[in-house]
């Protein structure tokens, strides 16, 4: 961003992303990619990007290497995610199936946003995606 001189939607409207200010997730200027109320590292997926950004980021990124690159359309996506399998998630038909895989609305953001679909497990650092994240 910073080497292609870009400003992110949520940088450039003035609504601002989405952040947690120890309360609440909320909407508002001071959120954006680089600011979003919680620890983010370069291990975390980017978060109050666009498609829009993701796809000037892409173009960027394509002209500086000078070789395509661009974003995956939605079925391409869905392809890759599904790997191989017929099944609601690669891991199954039901949402407890991604116990130790997703990193999904849980029982933790359950029982801080009572509102909120969640899964009946809980995510823990010794999941399997943690150990891929790792």
């Amino acid at each position: 961003m910073k080497a292609a001189k870009f400003t992110s939607e949520a940088e450039a409207d003035g609504k601002g992303g989405y952040g947690y200010d120890g309360t609440k997730s909320k909407q508002d200027e001071a959120y954006s990619w680089k600011n979003t109320g919680w620890t983010q590292t370069d291990k975390h997926p980017v978060v109050n990007v666009s498609w829009n950004d993701a796809e000037a980021f892409a173009k960027w990124a394509s002209e500086t290497a000078k070789k395509p690159i661009r974003l995956l359309s939605e079925a391409e996506y869905e392809y890759a995610n599904r790997a191989g399998s017929s099944t609601r998630y690669f891991t199954g038909d039901g949402i407890e199936s991604l116990e130790g895989y997703g990193n999904v609305s849980d029982s933790s953001a359950k029982a801080k946003f009572a509102n909120f679909t969640a899964a009946p497990f809980d995510d823990v650092p010794g999941s399997q995606m943690a150990q891929l994240q790792n």
